[in-house]
C-alpha cells in the first residue's frame, strides 16, 4: 500500500502538502507567462492550472490514494481526474479574473491564493468521492458493466 494514508483527514492532509508543491509549479507558470512573456493573466493561470494539476496527479496517485475506484480503467480515471480540473480550472480562471477585473488594486497573484484554496478543496472533495474512495472498487465497476451482458441471449 506504499504507506499511503487511510483515513479521509490523514489524505486530506497530504493532498494539502501535495497541492503545495503542484501549487508551486503552478504559481511559478503563472509568474514566468505573465510576468517574463507579458502573457495575459488568463493565459498564465490556465498555463500554470493545467502544469499544476499534472503534477498533483502523478503525485496523488503515489503518495495520497491508496484506494482507487477506476485502477484497472486508468485512462477513464485520468479523464475523469483531468474533467474535474477543467471544473477546478474554470473556478481558478473566474477567481482570479474577478479579483483583477473587480478589484483593480489587488494583485493578480493575491486573487491566485484565493483561487488555489477554493479549487483545493473542490478538487480534493471530487476526486475522493468519484475516483479514490473504497466504496467503488474496480470489481463493483466489473458486476456493473458485466451484469446487463450476462442478461443477452
Amino acid at each position: 500500500m506504499n504507506g499511503k494514508p487511510q483515513s479521509t483527514l490523514q489524505q486530506f492532509i497530504r493532498y494539502i502538502g501535495i497541492g503545495g508543491i503542484a501549487f508551486v509549479f503552478d504559481f511559478a507558470t503563472l509568474t514566468l507567462v505573465v510576468g517574463t512573456l507579458h502573457g495575459s493573466v488568463l493565459a498564465g493561470a490556465t498555463a500554470g492550472f493545467l502544469v499544476g494539476a499534472t503534477v498533483n496527479y502523478l503525485l496523488c496517485l503515489y503518495f495520497v490514494f491508496a484506494a482507487r475506484s477506476l485502477k484497472q480503467h486508468r485512462m477513464a480515471e485520468f479523464w475523469i481526474f483531468v474533467l474535474i480540473g477543467v471544473i477546478g480550472l474554470g473556478i481558478n480562471d473566474a477567481i482570479i479574473y474577478g479579483c483583477h477585473k473587480w478589484m483593480p488594486g489587488l494583485d493578480y497573484r493575491a486573487g491566485k491564493f484565493v483561487a488555489a484554496a477554493v479549487v483545493l478543496v473542490f478538487n480534493f472533495t471530487f476526486r475522493k468521492i468519484i475516483l479514490f474512495n473504497n466504496r467503488r472498487s474496480d470489481s463493483a465497476v466489473q458486476v456493473e458493466v458485466a451484469a446487463p451482458l450476462q442478461q443477452l441471449p
